[in-house]
């Protein structure tokens, strides 16, 4: 699932792997929110928004943002 989302946004991520409960594209589409994220507040909020499994989605975005900010 990564793999298919090198470069994409969160929500091209969403499209591509959808907005379920599906481990892997929870994680991969947290990914891509955090890694286009320009600050922590602004990339939870967007993971978090995207709807689905937004909690699962916002705390690995967070996760991720927290260590790279």
């Amino acid at each position: 699932a990564l793999r298919s989302i090198a470069g994409k946004s969160g929500q091209e991520a969403l499209q591509l792997l959808g907005n379920g409960e599906d481990a892997a594209a929870v994680v991969a589409t947290a990914a891509a929110f955090a890694a286009e994220g320009d600050d922590f507040t602004e990339t939870v909020l967007e993971a978090v928004n995207a709807g689905g499994a937004s909690d699962s989605r916002g705390a690995i975005a967070g996760a991720i943002a927290g260590a790279h900010f």
